[in-house]
């Protein structure tokens, strides 16, 4: 934070300066939410990438999930945003984020250098283009944590909005 004065006269005025590095938009849900169509539109507004752990299995424009690749896809995406942070540049993450865990990096490495985070949670039911199996949604369901829960773990440095 910079501060500064102007004189002008007798009056003074105190000006504060407020500088953060970027913003983080972390867009999450269940499959079929609208997660993708929301970071691609929010991408093209704020002319900035967004990753999301689905792009490691697209081969040639060919959507192929392999279980035991999740990993690397999801140490690449938080990489390749952590990249864009750190050159100052907006970033877009997209992915179910069902429990703190899973957002926890993304968070604190983020409010660790100053960017500011915007969390969107996708309610909508559209239906999952990866045809995931509804056991599985099944299950990110009982796990998912509530965006009350969640902002109790950061009363400061975040916004939570339900889109």
């Amino acid at each position: 934070m910079g501060l500064g004065t102007v004189g002008q006269g007798s009056g003074r005025l105190l000006i504060i300066q407020v500088e953060f590095m970027s913003f983080l938009y972390i867009i999450r849900g269940l499959p079929g939410s609208g997660k993708t169509t929301l970071a691609r539109m929010l991408a093209e507004r704020y002319r900035c990438n967004f990753y999301e752990a689905d792009q490691y299995f697209e081969v040639d424009g060919e959507y192929k999930f392999d279980v035991s690749k999740l990993n690397a896809a999801h140490r690449q995406c938080f990489t390749q945003t952590m990249a864009d942070l750190a050159e100052g540049k907006d970033a877009i993450v997209s992915n179910t984020f069902t429990t703190l865990k899973e957002m926890r990096d993304y968070i604190e490495c983020a409010m660790a250098d100053d960017h500011l985070v915007h969390v969107i949670h996708c309610d909508r039911e559209y239906g999952s283009i990866h045809n995931v199996p509804q056991k599985s949604i099944d299950r990110m369901k009982n796990r998912w944590l509530d965006n009350r829960e969640l902002a109790k773990h950061y009363n400061y440095g975040i916004t939570i909005c339900t889109y």
